[in-house]
C-alpha cells in the first residue's frame, strides 16, 4: 500500500510541475505577444495623434471658441481608436501563433475555467479541431481536467473554445476573455502608451 501511495503522489507531483510549466510558457507567450503589440500600437498612436493633432490645429482656426472641444473629441477618438486597434492586433496575434503555443494557452485555460468539475464538453471550430495534438485530451486528463472534446464543429467559435459542464458554459474564445477584461486592458495599455 506505502508503495502505491509513494507512486500516486509522483504522478500528482509530476502533473503539478506540468502545469506550472505550462501555465508559466503561456503566460511568457502572452507577455511576449503583449509587448509586441504595444510596441506596434505605440507607433500607430503617435501616427494617429499626429493626425488628430494637425486637424485639431486647422479647425481650430477656423472657429476658436468650438475648436477645443472638437479638438478633445479627436484626441479621444484617436486614443480609443488607439486602444482598440492594439486590443484587436493583440487577438490577431494570440490566433495565429504557432499550434503548440495556441494549444499550450488553450490548456492552461481549460485546467483554469474547468475549476475541477467534471464531465465537460470542450467544443472548438472546425480548423481547431482539424489542427488538435491528437494527444489533448489526454493532456487535459493529466492537468486534472475531466473533460472531453465534442467532435462535431462549433463554427460560431473563432478562436479558443466553449466549456459546458451540464447547463453552464464557460467561453473561452479569445474574444470573449478579452472583452471580459476589456476595461482593464485598456487603462494599462492607456498608461503604456499615453
Amino acid at each position: 500500500m506505502a508503495g502505491l501511495d509513494k507512486i500516486i503522489e509522483r504522478i500528482r507531483s509530476d502533473t503539478e510541475a506540468q502545469c506550472r510549466s505550462i501555465s508559466e510558457t503561456t503566460e511568457k507567450n502572452i507577455s511576449s505577444l503583449m509587448e509586441k503589440a504595444q510596441s506596434e500600437a505605440a507607433e500607430k498612436a503617435e501616427a494617429i495623434i499626429a493626425d488628430a493633432k494637425r486637424e485639431a490645429a486647422i479647425i481650430g482656426e477656423k472657429a476658436a471658441s468650438g475648436s477645443k472641444q472638437k479638438a478633445n473629441q479627436i484626441m479621444l477618438a484617436a486614443k480609443s481608436e488607439a486602444i482598440n486597434s492594439i486590443l484587436s492586433e493583440a487577438l490577431n496575434n494570440m490566433n495565429t501563433m504557432p499550434d503548440d503555443e495556441y494549444f499550450a494557452a488553450i490548456l492552461s485555460l481549460a485546467v483554469k475555467y474547468a475549476e475541477k468539475r467534471k464531465g465537460g464538453i470542450m467544443s472548438f471550430n472546425e480548423r481547431d479541431l482539424k489542427r488538435l495534438p491528437k494527444d489533448f485530451e489526454e493532456k487535459l486528463h493529466s492537468a486534472g481536467c475531466d473533460a472531453v472534446i465534442n467532435s462535431k464543429p462549433n463554427n460560431t467559435i473563432k478562436n479558443g473554445f466553449i466549456m459546458a459542464f451540464g447547463d453552464v458554459e464557460e467561453n473561452c474564445t479569445f474574444g470573449a476573455l478579452a472583452d471580459e477584461k476589456r476595461d482593464i486592458l485598456k487603462e494599462k495599455i492607456y498608461k503604456i502608451i499615453f
